[in-house]
């Protein structure tokens, strides 16, 4: 964890640790250093400050039309070219010391004593919608590849979790394009960059926290002799289904969920050698977006579905976790632990898409059972079978089958 409260540490990174991953992208042939001089340069220019305040409409009120060019160029020059916040030269605009919002008349904001500059990351994290972006040091686009190139993520919908834990905000589709980048760079080589795939198969493990993520063979996994092996060498396609209960719960009845995922939409373990391995169990619901514009189904909302509330409420517990771990929500997506992480697992089974599950147990000396079909979800869902205490939870003898 960093002085900010990211897991990331891009903050504490030291000029050997940028100049070694810039290094790297131009010996690994992503870059020249052509390409890297050339964009610094551009993004020293200050272009186009001058101009845009020039021509708002606040000045050219306060000031008078044709009075501000001068004006505003006699403040600009006598700057000293720096972020006023971060003391960054790159990407510099003119942006206000006290904020438009503060004025009851917007256009009263623009006067040339309450301007100052910033840099484009600066300026943008200062806006309500972008608040939790003062956590972390780059911009968002530049964020987005930092994640990529040092954290190498195998599956876009862990690059998305990744970017909602950094603390963006932006809808999933920019994550979506960015993930571009991999593919482009897998096709270099695997040994450039690795991508899950259908056929790669994977270790499935749970963890004392009911963390259920997952590795390939070799992975430098942290506290690996903590986590349970549920499962070995599987395909991504696979479906594992869990029934768990409400762990911590003495002397009161606990809700018992059946809990079905796609593999291949399980977080790896490996990405964060100094944190827990199952940092990235989380599941988040994205900023919501006007009607119309849905996004495609591999990076639909992780957000599982329920016909009660139960789980919601049974969640609040284990988001502690995350408060605890400083992994709050951004604004507009909401992050919450991914079940059955704070859930104790009773039993699991792994199937294929199109198989049903039956999970049988008794209650009040009564058999019962349930069958969970196939799934048209990407990603998975959950069903409340039963509230039992902790006791009954143990003479219940649940078992979990494939059904015909």
């Amino acid at each position: 964890m960093t002085s900010n409260g990211s897991v990331f540490g891009d903050d504490t990174w030291s000029d050997e640790q940028w100049h070694g991953l810039l290094s790297r992208l131009v010996k690994d042939g992503l870059l020249s250093w052509k390409d890297v001089s050339a964009l610094t340069l551009g993004h020293m220019n200050p272009s186009q400050v001058g101009t845009s305040l020039a021509s708002s409409d606040g000045f050219k009120r306060r000031y008078g039309k044709g009075q501000v060019m001068p004006l505003v160029m006699k403040w600009f020059y006598s700057q000293d070219g720096r972020c006023q916040d971060c003391g960054s030269r790159l990407e510099l605009q003119a942006d206000h010391i006290n904020p438009r919002q503060s004025f009851r008349d917007k256009l009263d904001a623009d006067f040339i004593e309450n301007m100052t500059l910033r840099c484009r990351r600066c300026n943008v994290i200062r806006r309500p919608s972008h608040e939790q972006g003062g956590k972390t040091h780059l911009t968002a686009e530049a964020a987005l590849m930092w994640i990529m190139q040092t954290l190498r993520p195998r599956t876009q919908i862990d690059f998305v979790r990744m970017c909602r834990l950094y603390g963006m905000t932006m809808a999933d589709v920019r994550m979506q394009e960015g993930w571009a980048m991999a593919h482009w760079l897998n096709k270099m080589g695997d040994e450039l960059y690795a991508l899950d795939a259908e056929h790669k198969v994977c270790n499935v493990l749970l963890w004392p926290d009911g963390g259920v993520t997952r590795m390939w063979d070799g992975d430098p996994v942290p506290k690996l002799d903590k986590a349970q092996l549920i499962a070995k060498r599987v395909r991504p396609d696979m479906q594992i289904a869990l029934v768990c209960a409400v762990d911590r719960v003495i002397g009161e009845a606990a809700a018992v969920q059946i809990l079905r995922y796609r593999v291949g939409s399980l977080p790896f373990s490996h990405y964060f050698p100094n944190q827990d391995a199952e940092i990235l169990a989380i599941q988040y619901t994205p900023p919501k977006r006007e009607k119309g514009t849905g996004l495609p189904r591999d990076i639909e909302s992780e957000t599982l579905s329920t016909e009660d509330s139960e789980l919601n409420e049974v969640q609040e517990t284990a988001e502690e976790a995350l408060e605890e771990a400083g992994l709050s929500g951004v604004r507009g997506a909401t992050i919450r632990p991914l079940p059955p992480r704070g859930f104790k697992v009773i039993q699991h089974i792994l199937l294929t898409a199109d198989q049903s599950v039956r999970v049988t147990w008794h209650q009040q000396d009564k058999a019962k059972s349930h069958v969970m079909a196939p799934l048209s979800r990407f990603h998975g869902g959950t069903k409340k079978l039963c509230s039992l205490s902790a006791t009954e939870i143990e003479a219940a003898s649940f078992a979990v089958t494939i059904s015909d």
